[in-house]
């Protein structure tokens, strides 16, 4: 068997630096555990608003659509929605499920639904998404828990982007709320 010439060698080396591993694609035990704070004061909040015991079915309704809304304006803010965001916004859909407020298969699809319209006419697309969120305008506690999921979602890659900001702003105005 002969050896592998000195340009092969080479090119195997470098697919081998290639496929080690990065620290700058990782996110941070920092941002992690943020997020995960981030995430269990959201499902503790969803669960006081909606009361715990599943009652209020319409409210949870409006609650979860707007939610979706929210995530999909912001994670479409930049274009394409990252693995991050998506990670994070699975982690929202399931605290909605829990509680009741809408099953996760009918929140998957209601977000990617937002996100189609978005993708498909930036302006018309959007139109669907800020009806959402005019549902649940003039209650502070539903405005603060989809306020707080748009944060979310526009930090997921670690920091906000001008346009991710846009975005949340637009979102408060939308709920005649202040932006976080």
């Amino acid at each position: 068997m002969s050896m592998p010439s000195a340009p092969l060698a080479r090119r195997r080396q470098k697919f081998a630096l290639d496929l080690a591993p990065r620290a700058s694609i990782k996110p941070s035990n920092r941002q992690a555990e943020r997020r995960g704070l981030k995430l269990t004061q959201l499902t503790n909040t969803l669960a006081e608003l909606l009361g715990g015991d599943r009652a209020d079915h319409r409210r949870g309704q409006f609650l979860a659509e707007a939610s979706m809304a929210a995530a999909a304006l912001v994670a479409t803010a930049e274009g394409d929605v990252t693995f991050a965001e998506r990670a994070l916004i699975d982690q929202a859909i399931d605290a909605l499920s829990e509680l009741g407020a809408i099953s996760t298969q009918d929140a998957a699809a209601l977000f990617n639904e937002f996100v189609d319209g978005i993708r498909a006419n930036s302006s018309q697309g959007r139109r669907p998404a800020l009806e959402a969120l005019a549902e649940i305008e003039g209650i502070a506690d539903a405005a603060t828990i989809v306020l707080r999921i748009a944060d979310a979602v526009a930090t997921a890659d670690g920091s906000a982007s001008a346009a991710e900001i846009t975005a949340v702003q637009d979102i408060a105005a939308a709920l005649n709320a202040a932006a976080s």
